[in-house]
């Protein structure tokens, strides 16, 4: 989860997260979060805008990981989404 980016702030409902988070720690498999994945000759980038329940419930767990779909993006993809802030602005 470290090298994953939330790049947007989250508002979470407090019921849900606490419901990911019992489920989680039943066992249930939560339905994986989508990561943006770019790929540049300097590393690999992930961005994460959505799934901010089921984050957030692994954060608080303490999770290493998170189930995921990578979804290969190009730099323009994260700049439509970034603007300004992206860090590909001149890619």
């Amino acid at each position: 989860m470290r090298v994953i980016t939330r790049p947007l702030q989250s508002t979470v409902d407090r019921a849900k997260v606490d419901d990911f988070k019992e489920k989680i720690k039943a066992g249930v498999q939560l339905t994986p979060i989508e990561v943006a994945w770019v790929q540049r000759p300097e590393g690999s980038y992930f961005f994460s805008f959505g799934g901010c329940h089921r984050w957030a419930a692994h954060t608080e767990l303490g999770s290493e990981t998170i189930p995921a779909k990578l979804i290969r993006v190009s730099p323009a993809t994260i700049n439509t989404y970034l603007g300004s802030s992206s860090p590909f602005r001149s890619a």
